[in-house]
């Protein structure tokens, strides 16, 4: 189960997400109509994970929070070992916001840092600081959480491998059991894209940024990390599991604005704007705006490209179910020549990504798609 909280306090440089920056009094009406949904497509059904997701999730205020799990604990049963995660800003996350978060069921939160360098912080438009983001970190430590999880970007506009190695660093010495890390990506309409229009800022050289990938993979290896998806390490034990159902194709519910879902060979997503979605949840007790039927060669393509990303051999055969041969051939050919190139290695019909690839495994997964 996914629960989209899309607000934020200001949208940052980088960020293309759906999100809404500076609407928090629509946060109230907003939960109700999450509950709405909820309680039209989650009725005594059992999820194994559950994620909240931003945006900025720990926005809410401590009654919003205790109000929003309260509403889903009505109709949505969590199994007994349920992972619970939950996204947050070290800006938004006070003692009282902590105390109200040990009211829920949450087991796993997510911080986002990005960035351990104070003025990257500020250039990122990230309203912490790193001080900030370590005093969180032992907040939520002191508080008993056991699975906590930082993001960290690299090779953004401005960023140096000295910088990196800096925030690896201070990442690492807070012990956290998952990280999360990914290299920039410029998007269209954002405040980092408009500078780079303007020459105001310069795009990190490709082979920088590739250097940072692999001193960051080295580097966390080292520190007893698995590298265990493209852009994902953790401890034994500790990777994201409601992360995991996606890369393996599995279904997934997603409530609220911009939430996409994929359930009974369909994927189908919500109006993205939150006051739309609260409108039409009121007058229709539904918000959809985009569904596929999903055809069974295509997306056998596409669970076996989310099976590329996780980095252990997947075998061709054990994909369910299996498509028609004509696929199954094309692919098979297509990781075979691959493999030929260095990009993946083979052992039978079992491929994983090579060392080299994962810098560039989109290409490989643009072809299999």
């Amino acid at each position: 189960l996914y629960v989209h909280i899309p607000f934020c306090k200001r949208r940052c440089a980088y960020c293309g997400l759906p999100s809404t920056a500076g609407r928090q009094s629509e946060l109230d009406s907003y939960i109700e109509a999450l509950l709405a949904e909820a309680h039209v497509r989650c009725a005594s059904r059992k999820f194994s994970t559950l994620f909240l997701g931003g945006g900025t999730p720990s926005i809410m205020s401590p009654g919003q929070l205790e109000r929003l799990f309260a509403g889903l604990a009505e109709v949505a049963l969590l199994e007994a070992e349920a992972e619970v995660s939950i996204e947050v800003n070290p800006d938004t996350v006070t003692p009282a916001w902590v105390k109200a978060l040990g009211k829920t069921p949450v087991n796993r939160v997510s911080i986002g840092v990005q960035s351990f360098v104070e003025e990257e912080c500020a250039a990122l438009g990230r309203l912490h600081t790193p001080a900030q983001a370590e005093k969180v970190f032992a907040l939520l430590r002191e508080a008993g959480y056991d699975n906590l999880s930082l993001d960290l970007i690299a090779g953004f506009p401005g960023h140096s491998l000295a910088n990196f190695k800096t925030s690896l660093a201070r990442a690492c010495a807070l012990g956290p059991e998952h990280l999360s890390l990914y290299l920039y990506h410029r998007e269209d309409e954002t405040a980092f894209d408009e500078a780079l229009t303007a020459g105001e800022l310069f795009e990190v050289d490709e082979d920088e940024q590739v250097e940072m990938y692999y001193h960051m993979r080295e580097y966390l290896q080292a520190q007893g990390f698995a590298h265990y998806e493209i852009s994902n390490f953790a401890r034994p034990g500790r990777q994201c599991e409601h992360n995991l159902n996606y890369w393996l194709g599995g279904e997934y519910c997603g409530l609220g604005a911009g939430a996409s879902s994929h359930e009974d060979g369909a994927r189908f997503s919500n109006v993205c704007d939150p006051s739309e979605y609260v409108e039409l949840m009121a007058l229709a007790g539904a918000a959809v705006y985009e569904r596929e039927e999903l055809e069974p060669g295509p997306k056998w393509r596409e669970s076996m490209m989310l099976r590329l990303r996780l980095l252990q051999p997947t075998d061709l055969t054990s994909v369910l179910p299996r498509p028609d041969s004509a696929t199954f051939e094309d692919v098979r050919e297509t990781l075979s020549q691959c493999a030929k190139e260095g990009l993946v290695e083979k052992t039978g019909d079992a491929f994983v990504l090579s060392t080299r690839a994962l810098t560039v495994a989109n290409e490989v997964l643009a072809r299999v798609i």
